[in-house]
């Protein structure tokens, strides 16, 4: 597959009814504020953290567990029905879906979800895994006229996608599939998202110790 064909775009993937419980769940539900990846932080501790940054990422997310249940059924749904047969793969595993948010201005600046660049000892800049996703998966619950604004941008791929409900975008979290979501102008715009692993693709903790092996480090 070349690269543009590594983006599933799939219509009604959730009946009305299935995206008008979600987004009427989060309308009532208490909502917390998203932060972004912090480098520095991370490489300090050696563990995953986040910090609110509101110019990079201005998005809330809703409490999941209430929903858990239905939302469980709608992935594997997802995964059995749509990913796995598209790709030719099977899912390994998921972290929990964010139920997210974009209000008021809401964006997402342009960023790249499983990877980073790396200087390895001999001062080359590799792209390595950042955290452990193979897939990210996006889940339009609302569209317009609900909002305006907020679509949904590969811009080094000059794609644009335009949010409806029931719409998947799936594509592979590393560096070339570079995405954001542009200013919401108007109304409030409701996704749901999660990142994958999949089966035969080496994990962080794998690609980490071939790295540390070939120079004799340790890796993060």
């Amino acid at each position: 597959m070349n690269l543009l064909s590594n983006i599933l775009i799939k219509p009604n993937v959730v009946t009305k009814e299935g995206c008008k419980f979600l987004t009427d769940y989060m309308k009532a539900a208490q909502k917390e504020q998203m932060g972004v990846f912090d480098p520095d932080k991370t490489n300090e501790t050696k563990k995953q953290h986040s910090k609110i940054d509101q110019d990079t990422r201005d998005v809330t997310c809703a409490d999941l567990q209430p929903v858990l249940p239905e939302v469980e059924d709608l992935m594997r749904n997802i995964v059995h029905k749509v990913m796995n047969p598209y790709y030719n793969f099977k899912i390994r595993d998921s972290e929990a879906p964010q139920l997210l948010c974009y209000e008021g201005q809401g964006h997402y600046m342009p960023h790249i979800d499983g990877e980073a660049l790396w200087v390895n000892p001999d001062g080359e800049k590799q792209w390595k895994k950042s955290i452990d996703r193979d897939m990210s998966a996006v889940l339009f619950l609302n569209g317009y006229p609900e909002f305006e604004g907020g679509d949904f941008v590969f811009p080094e791929l000059r794609v644009v996608v335009r949010p409806e409900p029931g719409l998947l975008v799936a594509f592979p979290s590393t560096h070339q599939y570079k995405h954001g979501v542009e200013k919401v102008v108007k109304g409030n715009r409701y996704t749901m998202v999660t990142w994958f692993r999949v089966h035969g693709i080496p994990t962080k903790e794998e690609q980490d110790k071939v790295i540390a092996d070939k120079y004799n480090i340790e890796v993060h």
